[in-house]
């Protein structure tokens, strides 16, 4: 608005202003002084000059109204420069909590890595340990169907009729199960897998977990359904059973079962019911209730094909493996001393002792679905109260916001300043503290996602941590402020000035 004008030039031009541009004016060399270091008291002088000071004249009331109105508004700016201080107060007391969250997650990864070092057995231990699996494992009793397939794919295997690389269950799939379908069913089922898969890993890198393995169907992958199985059909990867096979396969299980059957009447195997929905013939629930062969008698059968099957049974390392999972021996010495009436020797209990330990300082814990939750209630409550208050204070820097931001357009034109500075840093503050907040959690999320390979991890109670940056204000307080600034003005002034607009409608 103003130029650097001579005195003479500024007085003509200020005579010929408005009490309101002459203000406006005024406040704008003020505004210059503070941006530019620059002193503009002849400036401001050479106006107010051409406004006689005892003149009770409509333009000195609308001067003074719109200076001291300006006045105001920039006494209502250190509220909201205190409103702003207090947000950043609570900023930095969020930030103490994300600290704390950033240390769970890092417990959370200690933890996990010192459950899986494996469990400390003594010589001794690990002797009662193997003992009991032994006796576990030949109590069983296996589905009978299931001895005879292993022991006719074993047999066709020797014979040559099978490769040497074949899968027992693959076979046993191939020609009892996809041998009733028709070759539209084994494509369709096989894209089916092809596309479950990619997308269950698609799950996964999204919800950041670490790759369990090699990429495989990579050649599929951004195809649709029917697209893939298209694909499978070109490539020609799934074929049909040859009859003459199915044949063949069918003849040699029957004589299988006679044989199985005949060595029961013999006495040389023991009948028995299925009782278990696993065993080395992978049972399965469907299994429960049929008749089987029990594995202390399939063990004791010397002319059995399987001889992996005694092989797992004998093998004490690889027994105890399979079922307890990796584990160490501790010889002698402090790491295996036992006291007298406990059962876990020094460096087991050491294990044991961390791991509950760092269950201790874990403020966050997931469940079996994988939700997150807070495990102090006392930490929860306070976590809450400091989000709550943000969201006040957010309330309250956006209320001063909105007086300053609607009294500048609509009393000043927008064409002065009236702590623009402050305006910009209040809602720029907003924006971050929100999205920082907004960060933590998913930051928390990611962490306890790199190792969740088949479930989704996410917040128990998300809503209740979450800001929201356009929570509603107070549409009566700000219009009321504005009245009573203006209302203040009048007084100081003289002035009768009454706005035109209306209680706004809309939500800031």
């Amino acid at each position: 608005m103003s130029k650097d004008l001579p005195p003479a030039k500024l007085a003509g031009l200020a005579e010929s202003l408005s009490g309101k541009d002459c203000a406006l004016l005024v406040i704008e060399y003020n505004n210059k002084e503070k941006k530019d270091g620059k002193n503009y008291n002849e400036e401001i002088k050479t106006i107010v000059a051409t406004i006689p000071p005892y003149a009770n004249d409509g333009r000195r009331q609308e001067y003074i109204f719109y200076w001291t109105l300006w006045s105001n508004f920039g006494f209502l700016s250190l509220d909201l420069q205190t409103n702003i201080l207090s947000l950043k107060v609570t900023q930095r007391r969020l930030g103490i909590a994300e600290s704390i969250f950033v240390s769970s997650c890092l417990i959370h990864h200690l933890s996990l890595t010192f459950r899986w070092i494996p469990k400390i057995y003594t010589p001794e231990q690990f002797e009662q340990v193997y003992k009991k699996l032994r006796e576990e494992h030949l109590a069983e009793v296996m589905p009978l169907i299931q001895i005879v397939r292993h022991e006719t794919f074993l047999k066709l295997q020797k014979e040559g009729f099978l490769d040497k690389d074949d899968d027992n269950e693959g076979v046993i799939n191939w020609y009892e199960v996809d041998n009733y379908k028709t070759l539209e069913e084994l494509i369709s089922e096989q894209a089916k897998e092809i596309k479950d898969y990619l997308d269950d890993e698609e799950k996964r890198k999204k919800r950041g977990a670490i790759a369990a393995g090699e990429d495989i169907y990579t050649e599929y992958i951004g195809l649709s359904l029917d697209e893939i199985a298209e694909k499978v059909k070109q490539l020609g990867i799934i074929t049909k059973s040859p009859e003459e096979e199915v044949k063949r396969w069918k003849k040699e299980v029957a004589l299988e079962e006679s044989k199985i059957r005949a060595l029961i009447k013999e006495g040389r195997l023991m009948q028995g019911s299925v009782t278990d929905v696993a065993s080395w013939y992978h049972n399965g629930q469907g299994f429960i209730g049929t008749e089987g062969i029990t594995a202390l008698s399939w063990y004791d059968f010397q002319d059995k094909l399987d001889k992996n099957f005694n092989k797992h049974i004998d093998d004490k390392n690889g027994l105890v493996e399979f079922c307890e999972g990796e584990f160490l021996i501790a010889n002698g010495g402090g790491a295996g001393y036992v006291r007298d009436g406990e059962t876990d020797c020094s460096a087991e209990k050491t294990r044991l002792r961390v791991i509950d330990q760092l269950k201790d300082y874990q403020t966050i814990k997931e469940d079996d679905e994988g939700y997150l939750d807070i495990t102090s209630d006392e930490l929860k409550s306070a976590f809450i109260a400091r989000i709550e208050d943000a969201q006040k204070t957010i309330k309250l820097v956006k209320e001063h916001l909105e007086v300053i931001k609607r009294g500048k357009d609509e009393l000043f034109d927008n064409v002065v300043e009236i702590a623009d500075d402050l305006v910009r840093e209040g809602e720029s503050l907003i924006k971050k503290v929100v999205t920082d907040q907004e960060d933590t959690l998913d930051m928390v999320v990611k962490q306890f996602s790199l190792l969740a390979f088949f479930k989704d991890v996410k917040w128990k109670d998300k809503e209740k941590y979450k800001l929201n940056p356009d929570i509603e204000i107070d549409e009566e307080w700000v219009e009321k402020t504005i009245e009573d600034l203006i209302g203040n003005a009048n007084k100081e002034s003289g002035n009768n000035f009454k706005r035109i607009t209306v209680l706004q409608s809309t939500k800031k």
